[in-house]
């Protein structure tokens, strides 16, 4: 009787092994390709989501911005519960009229009246946003005895430049972020409406 063999020969070995290493040269790019695109991708959408959230925030201030009737030093410069501003130091101290008298069309400083109701009574907020040092900061104020007084700031986005600009019926907010990971930078638009009676 003769006994069939049911290995494979020492030949057959060789060749697949030669098959699979050229198979394994010829995908490894192209997957070391998809993960780069991949971790790319996700990068990308992480950053437009901050993005879209940081404008929206912006806008949706803009738009509950109105005239307040509390007074405090300086409001006859700002127009609807708005005023723009252009200055280059971190605002971490008390608004003061000289502040609000720099008042333009364009700058990196946007001042906002926020009338705010607890149930009870009417609050009066003063949002600050501020494109400065490469950061978009936010800061809160409240009005004690004339005085908007500053009570919490904090930086909203890093590695972004911008400019807030009036227009007829709103602000328009345009910004550029620059993202290292990704190693490009992005401009973006945004426009938030006066709240007009």
């Amino acid at each position: 009787m003769k006994s069939k063999n049911s290995g494979m020969t020492f030949l057959e070995v060789v060749i697949s092994l030669g098959l699979l290493s050229i198979f394994s040269v010829l995908i490894f790019p192209t997957l070391k390709l998809s993960n780069n695109l991949n971790r790319k991708i996700s990068e990308r959408s992480l950053v437009e989501r901050d993005v879209i959230r940081m404008l929206n925030i912006m806008e949706r201030s803009i738009e509950k911005a109105n005239t307040i009737k509390e007074l405090y030093s300086g409001k006859n410069y700002v127009k609807n519960g708005v005023a723009i501003v252009q200055d280059n130091r971190i605002i971490s101290f008390n608004i003061t009229e000289e502040f609000l008298s720099k008042n333009s069309d364009e700058g990196n400083v946007i001042f906002l009246e926020i009338p705010r109701s607890n149930g009870a009574r009417i609050e009066n907020i003063i949002l600050l946003f501020q494109f400065i040092e490469n950061r978009l900061i936010v800061t809160q104020g409240e009005i004690v005895n004339g005085v908007v007084k500053i009570s919490n700031s904090d930086t909203l986005y890093e590695n972004i430049e911008g400019r807030f600009k009036r227009k007829k019926r709103g602000v328009a907010i345009e910004y550029n972020i620059e993202s290292k990971s990704l190693k490009e930078r992005e401009e973006i638009k945004g426009y938030g409406n006066f709240n007009i009676f």
